[in-house]
């Protein structure tokens, strides 16, 4: 190919981008890069096929295949270009079509060789025709794939997560989700340990985390980490019962439901606190620590994996709690070891140990509390891995009645399996009982690590053992700044929109028809693509 050839194909593919970036100035993925990167997948596929028809033409076959395999070669070309522009950049092929053809035929008409070329195979150029509208077709019928189910546009849907995935900007997708989603108050309630020159504070939202980064309430925990420390408050956030279904689908949801903290409603004080009570049923937990008339209950099943506790086991305790004189009750999900949903048998465990622990605490004698609070926001956090949010690494220190326990939070999404364990045993070193090691369930490195998961549980990044070496530190620590308190138990509410499961489940239902129908869609488009290839040969 001589220079000016070459100077050619590279004038049209500069001139195609110009023309495609200047219709699409509004659209976050029409990057040069992007733009760029499509029109050479389209090129490539159009030159290795007319380099074919030149490699087939040259052995000795009967037929000249150099024209018909270049016109094969554009039609991928612009079929190629139209799945890209029809299910990523555009709601569909209607608007694709001029883009999957701007290229081509620039390329065509600017070259009189490639006008004789096509003008010579009229019947290959329309079954080509027929097969970009089949294409044009193919994308209309999966976008049709979840009528049933009512979500308006997977093909809309699709291109929410890629431009929140790529792009990072989450208001197109959380757009479509704040119309699918429903209404629903949720709660959050905080224990504040106030004492002479500080106040700690423990929060336990209702709303999950999710669903992943950066859409909607995917990095919670750090946002409610944020708002108590610019209330003077030095916080850890753990996970409530609750799962995906209370995810918010939008920033706009999350304001929203921070808003209402500052609305806050003191429920129960308390001066004295009892010491930790235990209770453990086959693989649960529960462990359980009362102020006043007011309780906290911390459920597990290390050092078998769990997912999300179910609402209904915090319901039936919060029923129990009040039928035993306790005028409140919180309940965290310690999501402190990775596995699977609780099996029903596993929920029945943890909910006669949650029993137990209640009815051990009633009549529990209490104490005068102090804590103390140290946080990797001083250092630590810079040798930490991606297995760790923004809200870092908490701890808690309670002296209660002679002892010594903590209370870790990680803002992390769960816990490799055994870490756990090994921190009880590493902080019996120190004089401290673990109280409960917890983790966030923050998903806000969710969908962007390489991996199975998307996302690193804690000690799959940062190694375990500088994990403990490091919570060591922050307990030791938390007792620089020990002091008594006297604790409060508050309440905020909020009407927000929650993805709720019956949009889970309508996602659920889309993303297994489109793959339905893009099988049997893409079945049909390989005959047509067999089928164009045999006229070309004959």
């Amino acid at each position: 190919m001589n220079a000016s050839k070459v100077a050619f194909f590279g004038v049209s593919i500069s001139v195609a981008i110009l023309v495609e970036k200047t219709m699409m100035w509004k659209n976050h993925l029409a990057t040069n890069t992007k733009l760029l990167f499509v029109t050479s997948v389209s090129l490539s596929v159009w030159a290795i096929l007319a380099w074919l028809g030149v490699a087939l033409s040259t052995i000795g076959l009967e037929k000249n295949l150099i024209a018909s395999f270049f016109i094969v070669g554009s039609v991928f070309a612009i079929a190629f270009k139209l799945l890209v522009f029809g299910t990523i950049y555009f709601n569909g092929p209607v608007k694709a079509l001029p883009f999957a053809f701007v290229q081509t035929i620039l390329v065509i008409s600017l070259n009189p060789a490639a006008i004789e070329i096509v003008t010579s195979q009229i019947p290959l150029v329309i079954f080509g025709i027929v097969f970009i509208f089949s294409v044009a077709g193919y994308i209309m019928y999966i976008d049709r794939a979840s009528n049933i189910m009512e979500i308006k546009s997977p093909i809309r849907l699709l291109r929410g997560f890629i431009v929140s995935w790529t792009a990072n900007s989450p208001d197109y997708l959380e757009e479509i989700l704040d119309e699918e989603s429903s209404q629903r108050e949720v709660k959050c309630q905080m224990v504040t340990f106030s004492g002479q020159h500080n106040k700690r504070a423990l929060l336990v939202p209702e709303v999950h985390p999710g669903p992943f980064e950066p859409i909607g309430s995917s990095n919670l925990p750090y946002q409610l980490f944020s708002w108590a420390t610019e209330r003077g408050l030095e916080p850890v956030v753990v996970h409530g019962v609750s799962g995906h279904h209370l995810d918010l689908p939008s920033k706009k949801e999350v304001k929203i439901f921070l808003n209402s903290l500052d609305n806050s409603s003191i429920q129960s004080k308390a001066s004295t606190c009892s010491k930790p009570v235990k209770t453990s049923i086959g693989y649960a937990t529960a462990t359980g620590i009362s102020f006043g008339k007011a309780a906290i209950i911390f459920l597990s099943l290390a050092p078998k994996g769990m997912e999300d506790v179910p609402e209904a086991i915090r319901k039936e305790m919060e029923i129990l709690a009040k039928s035993i004189g306790f005028i409140d009750l919180i309940v965290v999900d310690s999501h402190n070891s990775q596995g699977d949903v609780p099996s029903e048998e596993e929920c029945r465990q943890l909910s006669e140990a949650g029993y137990s622990v209640l009815g051990k605490l009633k009549n529990e004698k209490q104490y005068e509390l102090s804590v103390g609070y140290a946080h990797t926001t001083l250092g630590e956090e810079e040798t930490l891995g991606n297995d760790i949010g923004p809200a870092g690494i908490g701890t808690l220190s309670l002296e209660i009645g002679g002892s010594r326990y903590a209370l870790v939070v990680a803002d992390s999404n769960n816990m490799i399996l055994g870490l756990r364990e090994k921190f009880i045993e590493d902080l019996k070193t120190s004089q401290f009982e673990l109280l409960e090691f917890c983790t966030s369930d923050t998903h806000s490195m969710a969908a962007k690590i390489m991996n199975s998961k998307g996302y690193f549980n804690l000690g799959e990044d940062t190694r375990p053992d500088h994990l403990i070496k490091t919570v060591r530190s922050l307990v030791n620590r938390s007792l620089e700044s020990s002091e008594q308190a006297h604790v409060n138990l508050s309440l905020s509410k909020a009407n927000v929109k929650i993805m709720g499961e019956d949009l889970l489940t309508k996602l659920d239902y889309t993303i297994n028809a489109c793959v339905d129908r893009a099988k049997k869609g893409g079945f049909i488009l390989g005959i047509l693509a067999i089928g164009l290839f045999l006229i070309s040969t004959t």
